[in-house]
C-alpha cells in the first residue's frame, strides 16, 4: 500500500537539538573515510543549525525547531511542561520556529560545533561556528546565566542561575546544569580566546559550579531518571573534560563523570562507551 510508505515529518520540542547527533556523526565519518558526501551533509546539517539562531532575531537564542508554511506533516502543539507550543513566524513570513527554547539545543551545538571546528571547518565556516558559539554564550553571561525568550522572561527550562538552584526543582537540576553551563563558557573561552568568558568562568568556579557537578547523575527517584539527561551530560562533559586544564577542576569534572558513567555502563549504548574510552583511555567494552 503506496499511503503505509509516506513518510510524514512532525516538528517535535528538539528537532534542531537532535540534529546535532546527525552533525557530529557525519563530522566523525568524515574525519575516517574523507568522503566529499560526509563533508557536505556536515556542512548542510551545520548551517542548517545556524540557521536556527538566525532566524530568532535574538543574538545567541536559537530555535527548537521550524516549520515551513505548507508543509505536509505535523506541526506540534505542545510545548515544554504541559504549556501550549510556542510558535513565530520567521521576519519573511516563510516559516515557523519553535521558542521556549531549553538546554537541549545549547547542549548539542556546543557538543557538535565543537567537533565541527576540530575535524570538518575551512575557511569562513570556522568564523562562523566560533561565532554562534560566542553569541550564545554571550546572552547566557549578559542575562547572567539565564536563556531569555521573546517575552523578555526565562525559557520553562533555559536557568543556570544561582537563584534557580536555591528552588527545589533546581535544587534537584543543579549537578547537570552545572556541567553543561560550565562546559559551554569553557568551550566559548577555549574557541573565542575572548576575556570575558574567561572572567565568566571563573566567576562559576568562585560560586560553587564545579562542586555541584559531582551530583550531575540523579539515581532518584526513579520516574525522573531520564535517557535524554544522560545524554545532555555526556554532551557537555566532552568538551569540559578535554578543554579545561586546571587540574583540580578536571579532577572534580572525572569524578561526577565517573559516577555518571558507571550507572549507565550496562546498557551497553555504543555512543556512550566509546566517549568514555574517547575521554579516559578506560575500556570502552567495543
Amino acid at each position: 500500500d503506496p499511503a503505509r510508505k509516506r513518510l510524514v515529518r512532525e516538528v517535535s520540542d528538539n528537532d534542531g537539538g537532535y540534529s546535532g547527533n546527525y552533525l557530529a556523526a557525519q563530522v566523525y565519518r568524515y574525519a575516517v573515510t574523507r568522503d566529499p558526501e560526509a563533508r557536505q551533509e556536515a556542512t548542510n546539517t551545520f548551517h542548517a543549525l545556524r540557521w536556527l539562531e538566525g532566524m530568532t532575531g535574538i543574538s545567541g537564542f536559537p530555535a527548537r525547531s521550524v516549520w515551513a508554511k505548507g508543509e505536509v506533516g505535523h506541526q506540534a502543539d505542545h510545548g515544554s511542561g504541559g504549556y501550549a507550543a510556542e510558535w513565530h513566524e520567521t521576519q519573511d513570513g516563510r516559516f515557523e520556529w519553535k521558542g521556549d527554547t531549553s538546554s537541549d539545543e545549547l547542549c548539542s551545538q556546543f557538543y557538535s560545533f565543537g567537533l565541527f571546528l576540530e575535524l570538518v571547518a575551512e575557511g569562513a565556516e570556522v568564523d562562523q561556528a566560533k561565532g554562534q558559539l560566542a553569541r550564545i554564550a554571550s546572552h547566557l553571561v549578559r542575562n547572567r546565566w539565564k536563556l531569555i525568550d521573546v517575552d523578555g522572561k526565562p525559557t520553562r527550562w533555559g536557568r543556570w542561575d544561582p537563584e534557580y538552584f536555591q528552588t527545589d526543582e533546581g535544587k534537584f537540576d543543579r549537578g547537570l546544569q552545572a556541567v553543561e553551563l560550565l562546559s559551554f563558557i569553557k568551550t566559548a573561552e577555549r574557541w573565542t580566546g575572548d576575556a570575558t568568558f574567561t572572567a565568566a568562568y571563573k566567576d562559576l568556579v568562585r560560586l560553587g559550579y564545579p562542586e555541584f557537578t559531582l551530583r550531575a547523575r540523579n539515581t532518584s527517584p526513579p520516574d525522573s531518571i531520564l535517557h535524554f539527561l544522560d545524554e545532555l551530560a555526556f554532551w557537555s562533559y566532552w568538551n569540559l573534560l578535554r578543554y579545561e586544564e586546571n587540574p583540580d577542576l578536571r579532577a572534580l569534572y572525572r569524578r561526577g563523570y565517573e559516577r555518571g558513567h558507571e550507572v549507565v555502563r550496562v546498557e551497553q549504548n555504543a555512543w556512550f562507551n566509546y566517549l568514555y574510552g574517547a575521554l579516559t583511555g578506560n575500556d570502552a567494552e567495543a
